[in-house]
């Protein structure tokens, strides 16, 4: 039998920005930078993962056989990559 299960990671990290009147300008500075790649943030920055089954295929998240699943990475309990 197949499921789909669905891993989210949230990354966050906080930083300081000077030189401005109130917080909905630091935050838009912060944006700025964000959106522009001054600010990066990578696996050092996780704070929570989740993992659980995919909604998408329901609430047993089982994978029938006929499913086109090429787009996914696909891993057996050995945890070897199988496409």
């Amino acid at each position: 039998m197949k499921f789909a299960i669905n891993i989210k990671e949230t990354l966050e990290k906080t930083v300081i920005i000077e030189g401005v009147e109130s917080a909905e300008e630091a935050v838009r500075v912060a944006s700025d930078l964000y959106n522009d790649g001054e600010i990066i943030l990578d696996a050092d920055n996780l704070s929570d993962k989740e993992i659980e089954p995919s909604e998408y295929y329901g609430p047993f998240a089982q994978v029938l056989d006929d499913a086109d699943i090429s787009y996914y990475d696909v891993y057996n309990s050995d945890g070897k990559v199988n496409n």
